[in-house]
């Protein structure tokens, strides 16, 4: 039945909440991002009417609605680029100043953003991600250390022995010097 797991959902959230619970407020959290997500797969399947189980919950069928007007409005590009951006920014700060570390972890951000995505606006995001952020995949990212291996590179894409997380340097290196 449509809805049937939201709503199960929703009467757990309450619960907690009632008991005073710390997870209630995150189980609400969730609670309404999967009533958006009913309605933008029903809009998906060109279901717009709203699931009986939502009739009586007013929350419910305000998020139920909103899933369904995301749908029709599709990716919102200024929110995805604004969020790629500060993904960058704060990429920026932790890659050592390499290139290929700065790739790495911005497109594993990407890559966590664009899950929670409905699958009707990945194209355009990836589009986006690609061409404006130089977004790689997992793969890309995986056959790109594979090459930086055979060119002596570190896994941080910078010359061996040159790298700031002592890469290439042996075990018994920071034994002696931090131990000894």
């Amino acid at each position: 039945m449509r809805g049937l797991d939201t709503r199960v959902m929703l009467a757990n959230a309450r619960i907690e909440q009632l008991l005073g619970l710390q997870a209630a407020a995150d189980l609400m959290k969730w609670v309404a991002r999967f009533a958006e997500a009913d309605g933008m797969t029903d809009a998906a399947r060109g279901i717009h009417t709203m699931p009986v189980l939502f009739d009586d919950e007013l929350m419910l069928a305000s998020w139920w609605c909103q899933g369904q007007e995301r749908h029709a409005k599709g990716l919102d590009k200024a929110q995805w680029r604004m969020l790629c951006e500060k993904s960058a920014h704060a990429n920026r700060q932790g890659c050592g100043l390499s290139h290929d570390e700065f790739i790495r972890r911005l497109s594993a951000d990407i890559d966590r953003a664009m899950e929670l995505l409905p699958y009707h606006e990945l194209p355009d995001a990836l589009t986006i991600a690609i061409d404006e952020f130089d977004y790689q995949t997992a793969q890309q990212c995986e056959q790109v250390a594979i090459d930086n291996s055979n060119d002596g590179y570190c896994c941080h894409g910078i010359q061996m022995g040159c790298c700031p997380a002592g890469c290439d340097f042996p075990d018994e290196y920071f034994e002696d010097e931090f131990h000894g």
